[in-house]
């Protein structure tokens, strides 16, 4: 079974986004603040990483760059998660962008996507978004 970990601020965000993967057959886990994401992340090195940018503690983006220095963590892919427009760094370091509010049903889709594309460890990276 697939392991995706979910990290918004916004818990109930975090566990409905959870509760529907689970629903389509995926091990989650909802997590509130990037610290805890991270560590848990450390821990158990999940399948897909859904990653919103702004949070307090750590912000998304902050999480992307420790992960892509991470050996163990490089290589997961990330579905970053916004209210606001896709923000803008140099290099990326995420796979896809979703703007809230979004459709289940894509959430559903590209989470598939992703983890389908995940090939020997690496992520297959599409230039779509």
């Amino acid at each position: 079974m697939k392991n995706i970990i979910i990290i918004d601020d916004e818990l109930d965000m975090a566990q409905t986004m959870a509760v529907l993967l689970q629903g389509e057959g995926y091990r989650t886990l909802g997590i509130a603040d990037g610290f805890h994401g991270i560590e848990r992340m450390r821990m158990d090195v999940p399948d897909l990483v859904v990653l919103d940018v702004m949070m307090p503690i750590i912000k998304g983006l902050d999480i992307i760059r420790i992960m892509k220095d991470d050996p163990k963590l490089s290589r997961v892919p990330i579905l970053l998660i916004s209210a606001s427009k896709e923000p803008v760094m140099q290099g990326n370091g995420w796979d896809r962008f979703l703007r809230k509010p979004f459709d289940i049903y894509h959430l559903v889709k590209v989470v598939e996507d992703l983890i389908e594309n995940k090939v020997d460890g690496k992520y297959a990276r599409s230039s779509s978004r």
